[in-house]
């Protein structure tokens, strides 16, 4: 299993908080029998689902999945990604635009009618 660096802060927190696993690409994700697997840049799993983790993928929907989107990916983590970890369970949807002018963070919460963006300052 591909683990975040213990020198990662995402990685810190959730081991200083033992509140599951985050994991780094590649790393596969399988959400359902009719889905594709996908492997997102980012996922975190939380303490409850980690019975789902196997060595080379996941077995069910991470609890949030993190897509760090480039000109190559841009409609396929907006449009195909963004679908099928709706209809695949995955609890939260962060897509991280490094091209963005102001550094906006995007996160859609799934299965539910919320969505917002983080913005931080120049």
């Amino acid at each position: 299993m591909k683990m975040f660096s213990d020198k990662n802060p995402a990685f810190n927190f959730v081991e200083i908080h033992d509140s599951g696993v985050v994991c780094s690409a590649p790393f596969q994700m399988k959400t359902g029998r009719n889905l594709p697997g996908r492997e997102p840049d980012i996922l975190f799993v939380s303490r409850e689902n980690t019975g789902r983790l196997k060595e080379t993928f996941l077995d069910g929907p991470a609890d949030i999945a993190a897509e760090i989107i480039s000109p190559e990916s841009r409609t396929r983590d907006k449009k195909e990604k963004f679908s099928e970890y709706e209809k695949g369970g995955v609890r939260e949807y962060w897509l991280i635009d490094p091209d963005e002018e102001k550094a906006e963070r995007n996160f859609n919460i799934l299965n539910q009618e919320f969505s917002g963006s983080f913005l931080y300052p120049d």
